[in-house]
C-alpha cells in the first residue's frame, strides 16, 4: 500500500497504548473496548454533573467497594479501580457527600459553581482532625500514632447535645489500661466544657464524688465511635485527709495535681508532657470561646474533708475551701 502524503518518516502508530489506555477509560467507568469517541461522550456527560471529583485510593483498597452518600442516600457506588484513581459527578452544588472504603471516609463539600476537586481516601492521614476516630485507634493498636501524630494534635468532638469540644494529645504509652500495658494515647480537652460544675460533697473521694457521676453523663453523650474505641484506664488519687491513695478504673476522669505537672509525686500517676507551665495550664470556657475559669482536678486536699483542689485562672495549684462552688470541667481520656 502506498501513501498519498509520501512521508519520509514514520509517525506515531495508532493503538491502544496511544489513542486511549485501559487504565485511563476505567476513570470514567469505560471497559476495555472503549473508543476516544466514548471516551469524550462520558467526559462530557460528567462534566454536565457540575461537580468532577477525582478520588485516589491508598493501595490496601484496590477492589474494594466504595460509596458516595449524599445524607441517607446512596448516589454512587464503585470498586476501587488498579489505578488507584477514579472520577465521578456530583449534581449538587454547595452539599456536602461522604465517602466511605470500607472503614474510612471523607467527607467533601462541592463548590458553588461547576469546577474539578481531588480527594484522598487514605488509611492514616497525617493531619489528626481528618482520621475517624477507628482509625486513630487503628493507628494506636498498630504502635505506629506517635509517628504520625505528636503532643498537642487536635480532634474535635461533638456531643449528641450539640456542644462542641476539642481534644488533643496529652501523651503517648502513658496510662495504664486495666489489664495489663499501656494506652497508646491518652487525650484531653484543650479547654473547658460549657458548663461548669460542683466538684463533690464533704467526705466524699474521687471514687463517689459528684464529678465521676457527672463524666459518666458526659461519657454518654460522646459520639458513638469515639466511645466504641475509648479505653478503661486506672486512675490513683488521694482520698480527703489522707495520705494513701485509692486506685479506680475510668473511662473519663479530669486530671491529678500531679498529672497537671504541678505536685512532684508518684502516688496521683505522672506529669502529661502538654503541661510545661502555668500558662500552659490555663483553659477557658465554651471550649476557648469563653473567658478564663477554674477548673477542677480529682485530688482532694490531704489534709482536710471539705476541700478540693483546682487550677486557678492563672494556671496555678489552688485549694478551694467551698465546695458548693462551681468550677470548669476539664476531661481525658485513653484509646
Amino acid at each position: 500500500m502506498s501513501r498519498a502524503d509520501d512521508p519520509i518518516e514514520d509517525g506515531t502508530p495508532l493503538n491502544k497504548a496511544t489513542l486511549l489506555q485501559d487504565d485511563t477509560a476505567s476513570l470514567l467507568d469505560l471497559g476495555t473496548n472503549a473508543t476516544p469517541d466514548l471516551m469524550f461522550s462520558a467526559l462530557y456527560n460528567r462534566t454536565l454533573a457540575l461537580h468532577l471529583v477525582t478520588i485516589s485510593f491508598d493501595q490496601e483498597f484496590s477492589g474494594e467497594e466504595f460509596i458516595v452518600a449524599q445524607g441517607d442516600d446512596t448516589v454512587y457506588t464503585g470498586t476501587v479501580p488498579g489505578t488507584l484513581k477514579k472520577v465521578i459527578g456530583l449534581s449538587s452544588a454547595d452539599t456536602t457527600y461522604r465517602i466511605t472504603c470500607g472503614d474510612t471516609y471523607r467527607d467533601i463539600t462541592t463548590g458553588p459553581y461547576y469546577g474539578m476537586q481531588t480527594i484522598a481516601i487514605r488509611s492514616i492521614y497525617p493531619d489528626l482532625e481528618d482520621n475517624s476516630w477507628d482509625q486513630i485507634a487503628q493507628a494506636a493498636s498498630a504502635g505506629i500514632a506517635s509517628g504520625y501524630w505528636q503532643v498537642g494534635d487536635t480532634k474535635d468532638i461533638t456531643l449528641s447535645t450539640g456542644e462542641t469540644l476539642t481534644a488533643q494529645i496529652w501523651d503517648f504509652a502513658h496510662d495504664d489500661l486495666d489489664g495489663g500495658g499501656k494506652a497508646p494515647i491518652t487525650f484531653g480537652l484543650k479547654n473547658l466544657m460549657q458548663d461548669t460544675s460542683r466538684m463533690a460533697e464533704r467526705n466524699e473521694d474521687w471514687s463517689d464524688c459528684i464529678m465521676r457521676t457527672k463524666l459518666e453523663a458526659i461519657f454518654a453523650q460522646l459520639p458513638g465511635d469515639l466511645k466504641s474505641v475509648i479505653k478503661p484506664v486506672i486512675k490513683k488519687t488521694y482520698r480527703p485527709a489522707a495520705q494513701s491513695p485509692i486506685t479506680t478504673i475510668d473511662k473519663l476522669w479530669p486530671m491529678s495535681g500531679v498529672e497537671s505537672a504541678y505536685l512532684s509525686s508518684s502516688e496521683e500517676g505522672y506529669p502529661y508532657p502538654i503541661f510545661t507551665n502555668a500558662t500552659s495550664r490555663i483553659k477557658r470556657l465554651s471550649n476557648g470561646d469563653g473567658s478564663v475559669e477554674d477548673y477542677w482536678l480529682r485530688t482532694p486536699n490531704t489534709s482536710y474533708t471539705n476541700r478540693w483542689m483546682y487550677i486557678s485562672t492563672g494556671g496555678n495549684y489552688m485549694t478551694s475551701t467551698d465546695l458548693s462552688v462551681s468550677k470548669g470541667i476539664c476531661f481525658g481520656f485513653c484509646i
